[in-house]
């Protein structure tokens, strides 16, 4: 299946091959899943394509085209997403089929939840897509919040130490598992991670698998060392 994406009149449209995903387009049409854009099929000039309702909602990459994204705005892309991967499970739905490219994530503009493209039959490599929307991420990111830097730090790294294996599902599993060790934090809130010890590893890691991210590792080694000096100075 060739994916043919454009927005226009408040919908994503995909080319699709009927033949291919009747059933699963089915069971789609029969149950209203959250967080999962509507979905429609329809036939034009002998070419079947794939509806997605827009309305009243926006792209991730549009929202933050202008502006800095928060932990809290990335926890909730991330929550929103764990529990449509859960709804799939639920209906024995193959997660791969997630599109989750930055234009494709759509924010509801007044209950901003977040709804995902379920495309059947994805052919695309979700692990490119994971990337991608990493790399959004971090390039969005409050690079002045200490705070937010060292979550994403470590999320970023453990991705990387997961090399092709990561999927949408590890990949939220990895950001919650973040989240509790953030949550056992001291009073504050600084995550007890053992950075001292990691982060030579985890940048020597990060370095090699994707140098276009060279100016974030930067970045996150002055506020590491800062925050060690800092920590080594009140004790």
């Amino acid at each position: 299946m060739e994916a043919i994406m454009s927005l226009s009149n408040k919908c994503i449209r995909v080319e699709t091959n009927e033949k291919e995903v009747g059933y699963t387009y089915k069971l789609l049409q029969r149950n209203k899943i959250c967080h999962l854009l509507h979905i429609d099929m329809r036939n034009m000039d002998d070419v079947c394509y794939f509806y997605y309702d827009v309305s009243s909602k926006k792209s991730l990459r549009d929202t933050f085209k202008k502006q800095k994204i928060t932990i809290e705005q990335i926890d909730s892309v991330i929550n929103n997403l764990y529990a449509a991967l859960q709804e799939l499970e639920k209906y024995l739905l193959n997660a791969s089929d997630l599109c989750l490219k930055p234009e494709c994530i759509m924010e509801d503009i007044n209950t901003r939840e977040k709804h995902f493209l379920y495309v059947p039959n994805y052919q695309e490599d979700q692990k490119e897509d994971l990337d991608i929307l990493m790399e959004f991420l971090l390039e969005r990111l409050d690079m002045e919040d200490d705070e937010a830097i060292e979550e994403m730090y470590t999320f970023y790294n453990e991705c990387l130490l997961c090399g092709n294996k990561l999927t949408a599902v590890l990949w939220c599993e990895l950001w919650k598992k973040g989240k509790e060790t953030t949550c056992q934090g001291d009073e504050k809130g600084i995550p007890k991670l053992n950075i001292e010890k990691n982060m030579d590893s985890y940048l020597e890691v990060a370095q090699s698998k994707d140098e276009k991210f060279g100016w974030i590792i930067s970045v996150w080694k002055k506020k590491i060392y800062k925050f060690l000096y800092n920590e080594k100075n009140q004790h």
